[in-house]
């Protein structure tokens, strides 16, 4: 650890930490980050560091809180007024978040653009609205993940309606839970609401539970259609993950978003070659990834092994798409795009699409974990 705050000694102009690693964060390596603008930490432990001393950075920019303990909590509200003035991106992560903190907090966070809450079954809609109400600039980001079942769109969306607060809403990331499952249709209902009016280029929504039954299907495949009707000119991702949409709505937003970049959709194997057409319209499409559905019957998981799209299989759907394409994935396998330039015997050069190992990196998004 000494060697680290040597090397921490040395960076005087360190602007972001990433620290989450739990348990191991202490005085000695936060007492050396004073000049940050951006930190991220897992702040469940703190028999190793003084959780006053968060107080102490007032300058930051971007804020990440992984599962903080209760003495933590108490410190936030005094660290937010600290440095809330700068503070431009917030999220957090724990079951402890309660709506009176959020409420507590919201005054100071004024110039606030991203705003993700993810994991806080003890936040509702209040807590939200006490964050995005008093902004001054508008809210451009927004993540509500995970959150507690007492929470009520319909009136969050109704509260939202009749202000400003998401006048500047770029990218908005929901799940639906099963404690939805007996009212998709009217839920999605009220989420159509919430985004008519906002200038959304981003879409992303995920399901904690596996299996839909017909009904909610349908209003999955409609709300993907309205929203694409409303602001497909601006889109430039669209993520759906463990919830299967029509065939239809997939081709219509590939057809509809001609700024499409990013699209993450769960298809059944027999439904690629009629998407894959859909997805040739997507001229600037860079990132295309099909998750197959669960197997149908939900008791049944005995021996169930997804498919496997085959390497030339995932070949011939990409030689169809775009050439803006550099990344296809399917289910846990991914490729990188590579163009291969070749020449005819009658001269003429040829760009063909070929599929080679992925090596960025960063994780590629459908191998994370589903962010409970």
């Amino acid at each position: 650890m000494k060697d680290c705050r040597a090397g921490i000694d040395n960076c005087v102009n360190l602007h972001k930490c990433v620290w989450t690693r739990d348990g191991s964060v202490n005085m000695m390596i936060l007492d050396s980050l004073l000049n940050l603008r951006e930190l991220e930490v897992n702040a469940g432990h703190v028999a190793h560091y003084d959780a006053e001393c968060l107080a102490k950075f007032r300058a930051l920019q971007n804020v990440t809180l992984i599962m903080p303990n209760q003495t933590v909590i108490k410190v936030i509200p005094a660290w937010m007024s600290a440095t809330g003035a700068t503070l431009l991106s917030l999220s957090l992560t724990s079951g402890l978040i309660t709506d009176d903190l959020l409420e507590s907090i919201g005054p100071n966070l004024k110039a606030l653009r991203h705003l993700n809450v993810l994991g806080c079954p003890r936040v509702t809609y209040r807590g939200i609205w006490g964050i995005i109400s008093g902004n001054t600039d508008g809210i451009m980001s927004l993540g509500l993940q995970n959150l507690s079942s007492a929470f009520n769109m319909a009136e969050f969306s109704r509260l939202c309606i009749g202000s400003t607060a998401l006048r500047r809403l770029r990218k908005i990331t929901l799940t639906i839970d099963a404690l939805h499952s007996n009212n998709i249709p009217e839920w999605l209902g009220q989420v159509k609401n919430l985004l008519l009016s906002a200038p959304l280029e981003i879409f992303q929504i995920y399901s904690t539970f596996a299996h839909f039954d017909a009904a909610s299907m349908g209003a999955m495949s409609n709300f993907c259609s309205t929203l694409v009707g409303a602001h497909g000119h601006r889109l430039t991702r669209f993520s759906i993950h463990r919830m299967h949409i029509s065939t239809e709505s997939i081709v219509e937003i590939c057809k509809k978003c001609p700024s499409l970049e990013e699209l993450f959709v769960v298809a059944h194997p027999r439904e690629l070659s009629m998407l894959t057409a859909g997805f040739a319209c997507a001229l600037k499409l860079r990132t295309l990834h099909i998750n197959y559905p669960f197997e149908e019957d939900p008791n049944d998981y005995t021996d169930y092994k997804p498919p496997v799209l085959s390497i030339d299989e995932a070949q011939r759907i990409v030689r169809q798409c775009g050439s803006a394409l550099v990344e296809f994935g399917c289910n846990t396998r991914v490729w990188k795009i590579n163009r291969v330039v070749s020449r005819r015997d009658t001269g003429e050069l040829v760009v063909a699409a070929e599929l080679s190992t992925y090596e960025n990196p960063n994780i590629p998004e459908q191998f994370l974990v589903v962010q409970t």
